[in-house]
């Protein structure tokens, strides 16, 4: 069992369709952010484990093309990690991103 945690700095259109898309891979509602990619780094130094569990991968598996990480992040969190959401959502509280849980 797990759960969908997305986070982002600013986009077009609700939440829902942001995470959708976020879900699919698909960026193009979304503003670039520095704010983005120090919430991931920082997400990724504290618990490490997230690396096997967060999206987008730092690159497309099939083109080895890097992706941009400065949009979203979006967290599969496994049931075994759960004690960590609320240190997860205040840390991007911390760094102003919006974010919706699934």
């Amino acid at each position: 069992m797990s759960f969908d945690l997305c986070f982002w700095a600013s986009g077009a259109g609700a939440a829902e369709e942001i995470y959708n898309d976020a879900c699919d891979a698909d960026d193009s509602r979304l503003a670039a952010s520095e704010n983005v990619l120090r919430f991931r780094s920082e997400l990724l130094g504290r618990w490490v484990s997230f690396n096997d569990f967060i999206e987008p991968l730092e690159y497309d598996l099939d083109t080895g093309e890097h992706l941009n990480l400065d949009r979203y992040v979006l967290i599969t969190v496994p049931v075994s990690l759960i004690g960590e959401l609320s240190e997860i959502v205040k840390l991007a509280r911390d760094y102003g991103l919006a974010s919706v849980f699934h």
